[in-house]
C-alpha cells in the first residue's frame, strides 16, 4: 500500500478494542503510531508487530495515565522517538455497570481520573510539543452516554459528559492553531471479542444495526485531514438519541 503521509500519530489506550483498532487502520494508512497500553501487555505485542508489517514506526509504552509522572514520560518518550507529534487520539477509557445502590467513591473516582482527568492531562502535555511546530490535532473519543445518560453507568456517563465540554472548552483556547474535535460512537460491535453476542436489541436504533469500528475509524481519518473543523462532538450513533 502507497504511504500517504509521515504524520505521527499518539494513541491512549491502543492495545484493545476501539484503540486497536485506530492504531491499526491508520498504520495502513501510513501513519506513524505510538500508543500507550497498561495491563494489556500481550494484546500490545501484537499490535506493535502488526502495526511493523505496513512499513511505518511504532512504538508502545506502558504508562498508567492517571498518573501525571506516567504522562510525562509517555510524551517525552514519543517526542524523542518521533521529533514531533501531529495528532492526539485520546482513547484510554474504563466502562463499569455501577447500579447507583452499589456504586461506591473508588469506582467514580477511578472512572473520572481515567476517562476525564487522563484526557485533560494527555491534552496539556501533548500541546507542549504540538506547540514547537505551532499546529495539531486532538480527537477525543467520546461516547452516546456523554449526551444521552445510561441507566446503571453513572460515572461513565458523567465522564464522557465531561469530556464533551473538555472537547469544546480546549478547542476555544488551543485556536487557530491546534484543531480539537471529539467523536461520541453509540454501541459498537467488536465482531470477535466475546461479548460480541451479549450486546442489546437494535430495535431502538432507527438504522438498525451496532456502530462498527470501521465507520468510527474513517471518521478519525477524516477530522485528521480537515482544516477546519474544531470545538465538535461528532455522533456516530446509527440515530440512537433519537429514541
Amino acid at each position: 500500500m502507497k504511504k500517504i503521509s509521515s504524520k505521527n500519530i499518539i494513541v491512549t489506550g491502543g492495545a484493545k478494542r476501539l484503540g486497536k483498532e485506530i492504531c491499526l487502520f491508520l498504520a495502513k494508512k501510513g501513519y506513524n503510531i505510538g500508543f500507550s497500553y497498561l495491563t494489556s501487555e500481550k494484546e500490545a505485542i501484537l499490535i506493535e508487530n502488526k502495526i511493523k508489517k505496513y512499513n511505518v514506526n511504532v512504538f508502545k509504552f506502558k504508562a498508567d495515565l492517571t498518573k501525571v509522572e506516567d504522562i510525562k514520560n509517555f510524551f517525552s518518550y514519543s517526542y524523542q522517538r518521533f521529533k514531533n507529534i501531529d495528532v492526539l487520539i485520546n482513547n484510554a477509557s474504563i466502562f463499569y455497570r455501577t447500579p447507583i445502590d452499589s456504586l461506591n467513591e473508588e469506582i467514580f473516582d477511578k472512572t473520572i481520573n481515567t476517562n476525564l482527568r487522563s484526557y485533560y492531562l494527555c491534552s496539556l502535555e501533548v500541546v507542549k510539543y504540538m506547540s514547537k511546530k505551532r499546529g495539531g490535532k486532538i480527537i477525543n473519543i467520546s461516547s452516546l452516554g456523554g449526551e444521552k445518560p445510561y441507566k446503571n453507568y453513572l460515572p461513565y456517563s458523567v465522564s464522557k459528559a465531561g469530556v464533551n465540554m473538555l472537547t469544546k472548552c480546549l478547542a476555544l483556547e488551543l485556536a487557530p492553531n491546534i484543531l480539537v474535535n471529539g467523536i461520541a460512537p453509540g454501541i459498537i460491535d467488536f465482531k470477535n471479542e466475546p461479548n460480541s453476542n451479549f450486546l442489546p436489541s437494535v430495535d431502538k436504533i432507527p438504522l438498525m444495526k451496532y456502530v462498527s469500528p470501521d465507520e468510527i475509524t474513517n471518521f478519525i481519518y477524516y477530522l485528521i485531514n480537515s482544516k477546519y473543523i474544531t470545538g465538535q462532538v461528532f455522533l456516530i450513533d446509527g440515530g440512537k438519541i433519537l429514541k
